[in-house]
């Protein structure tokens, strides 16, 4: 995989899930809408792990790439480790 098209993914990542303010137990926190309808917030770890697996599998499928590159991708994109 070239550097443009990691660049292409994580814009792929940041136009179709951006990561916003949602509402959770009458507190903002940060979250993701995802497309199943249901709001993943970041700062729970189980959410969090969830997450990080279904834009995993999203970038595999959309860009026919390795897990490796793909979890490199999300994790730069959530800015995790």
């Amino acid at each position: 995989m070239t550097e443009k098209d990691i660049e292409l993914m994580r814009k792929y990542l940041e136009k179709n899930y951006p990561i916003s303010r949602v509402k959770h137990n009458m507190r903002f926190r940060r979250g993701i809408l995802f497309d199943d309808g249901r709001t993943y917030i970041l700062g729970d770890e189980t959410q969090h792990i969830t997450l990080r697996f279904k834009l995993i599998e999203s970038l595999k499928v959309i860009f026919f790439c390795d897990e490796s590159t793909c979890r490199l991708v999300v994790n730069s994109f959530l800015k995790s480790k």
